[in-house]
């Protein structure tokens, strides 16, 4: 059940570590989005020699998550799928890169080699930049943030919706199982033969269960959205955002 349920992100525990609060939780959500967009943006333009100013980029994540307080061992985990496609993507690249590489007037390597080292850490840091973002800032906050950047409300709402809607799934999910599992008489995994009925069990428990909130939500005085702006960007943080700028624009230009 838990290896299920892992696959699906275990959204459960991304929502207890947002409850922690640390530095990076702190900080205003549209700062955080903003700064983690531009960060992916200064990322995604490094030319594929580019190892040494992915170097320094890769201090960004590792600074944050210590500085934020957050368990080392969760993020680990959720990169190692990230990390595996980023290998089998770039590994053909020192077979198709045949170039020679000089980092010194002695020793030569192929370039391949540095420009997949340039794409794995490519992935790694923007991975962890996310994951960073979504396990210091609630999705309410997330929506909270979005408005603030002028996002349409309608799509807000569909974002924060959807988001609430796959836990409800993984809840459903993680009933079902657990119901199963208790009647199986010993058995540790689905039955084959049980997958049919289990999925359109699970399928039909969760969109009841979605209904129910729904109707709860329109006797609430649901409208159009379900995220009103809170935190206002304020002129502290127009100027942390101006410093995080000017670092990465340091790596990007001057290294």
């Amino acid at each position: 059940m838990s290896k299920l349920v892992n696959a699906l992100f275990n959204l459960r525990e991304i929502d207890e570590l947002c409850m922690n609060e640390n530095w990076f939780s702190m900080q205003k959500p549209v700062f955080k989005l903003l700064a983690v967009f531009i960060f992916l943006i200064m990322v995604s333009t490094v030319p594929k020699y580019g190892l040494s100013q992915m170097l320094y980029f890769t201090i960004f994540p590792i600074v944050i998550l210590i500085a934020s307080g957050l368990p080392v061992k969760p993020f680990i985990r959720k990169m190692v799928l990230p990390s595996f496609l980023a290998i089998g993507i770039g590994l053909i690249n020192p077979f198709l890169d045949v170039n020679q590489f000089y980092l010194t007037r002695q020793i030569v390597i192929s370039a391949g080699w540095i420009s997949f080292f340039t794409l794995w850490l490519k992935s790694l840091v923007c991975v962890g930049m996310t994951l960073l973002l979504v396990a210091t800032t609630e999705i309410d906050a997330i929506g909270d943030g979005l408005l603030q950047m002028k996002v349409p409300k309608l799509f807000v709402s569909i974002f924060v919706m959807t988001y609430r809607m796959i836990v409800v799934l993984v809840d459903e999910l993680e009933r079902g199982l657990t119901a199963y599992l208790l009647r199986s008489n010993g058995k540790v995994a689905l039955n084959f033969s049980n997958w049919g009925s289990f999925v359109g069990q699970w399928f039909i428990r969760t969109a009841d269960r979605g209904e129910r909130l729904h109707h709860a939500m329109l006797l609430r005085g649901f409208e159009e959205t379900v995220i009103h702006e809170t935190k206002p960007f304020q002129s502290m943080d127009v100027v942390k955002l101006m410093v995080f700028i000017l670092a990465l624009m340091s790596i990007r230009i001057l290294l």
